[in-house]
């Protein structure tokens, strides 16, 4: 399948992003460039959890679920975007990971049977080298 190649080549460089603050840490220990890139690499891994909700929120209306499937993809979306509020603020990177979690738990239970194997297996690993990443 050509387009499978091109998701899986996509996917693997999609990760990159979230090693970034790991990878620039070694070559400048500057505390104020080292918060910024820790904010980055949340807020990209909340554009994810958001890119994915709406990936999931499609395929759920195009299955013509009832209402309360519709509801579910949004919850990582909530809940992810309150990693900027003064309640989360010491719990920034557990948030997002839950929230990556979340999302692939959606879309392995719940959208399980209009996904292929191979594409849930890329979800498994992207979002276990994404979660990895924070705990690093």
């Amino acid at each position: 399948m050509k387009n499978k190649r091109k998701i899986i080549i996509l996917t693997v460089l999609g990760i990159i992003p979230f090693y970034s603050k790991s990878l620039f840490y070694f070559f400048n220990t500057n505390g104020e460039f080292s918060q910024l890139l820790k904010e980055l690499s949340l807020l990209y891994g909340a554009l994810i959890v958001s890119f994915l909700s709406g990936m999931q929120w499609q395929r759920i209306i195009n299955k013509n679920n009832d209402f309360k499937y519709l509801i579910l993809p949004m919850i990582p979306l909530l809940l992810v975007w309150l990693y900027e509020s003064f309640f989360f603020k010491s719990y920034k990177e557990f948030l997002v990971i839950i929230c990556l979690i979340l999302s692939f738990f959606i879309d392995y239970k719940l959208i399980n049977n209009n996904l292929q194997k191979w594409y849930l297996d890329l979800r498994a690993f992207a979002t276990f080298m994404a979660v990895l990443s924070y705990l690093i």
